[in-house]
This record gives C-alpha cells, sequence and structure tokens, in this order.
C-alpha cells in the first residue's frame, strides 16, 4: 500500500540552549516529524515526561537528519552554545 502524501506542512526552526526545551509541540493527527540538525551536536528525546538531558536520549551529528512518526512532544538539548534545528511537521 502507497503512504498517502500529507495535507498540510509546517515548516519552522528553533534555536537550543543547554538546558532542554521544546521544539516541536505535541500535534494530535501528526504523521511524522523530520528534524535537520543546522548546527553542532544535539540530543533529541520524544516524550512529554522526559527532559532532554547530555548523555541522555537520541543524538544528531551536526548536519544529520532525524524523521520520526510521533504525534508527540519532541525536546532537545544543545551540549553547547546555541545551536539551530529546523523541522518539517506533517498532518
Amino acid at each position: 500500500m502507497a503512504d498517502v502524501l500529507s495535507r498540510t506542512l509546517n515548516i519552522a526552526q528553533a534555536a537550543l540552549t543547554t538546558a532542554s526545551s521544546t521544539i516541536v509541540a505535541a500535534r494530535p493527527g501528526r504523521r511524522r516529524v523530520t528534524i535537520k540538525n543546522m548546527d553542532a551536536s544535539i540530543v533529541i528525546t520524544v516524550n512529554s515526561s522526559i527532559a532532554a538531558a547530555t548523555g541522555t536520549g537520541f543524538p544528531i551529528a551536526a548536519g544529520a537528519t532525524l524523521t520520526l512518526d510521533t504525534a508527540a512532544v519532541i525536546t532537545a538539548i544543545a551540549a553547547s552554545g546555541t545551536p539551530s534545528v529546523a523541522y518539517i511537521e506533517e498532518f
């Protein structure tokens, strides 16, 4: 069965800090979200009850992209500095 194309896209960027922050809010009905790390390495966590922390979660190297099929909140943290991420939500 072919994957049905998404009808709506939300494209944005977020700046991170060394404190855990939400980069993509939970969105019921979201099909997937693609996150591109535009800067230094970051750590991603997908769960509304767990804050991102260095040494935990899923690391995304500089320039790497991660696609998640989730409607959950996505948080991230920078090891240092203020890296940026870009994301595309499909719903």
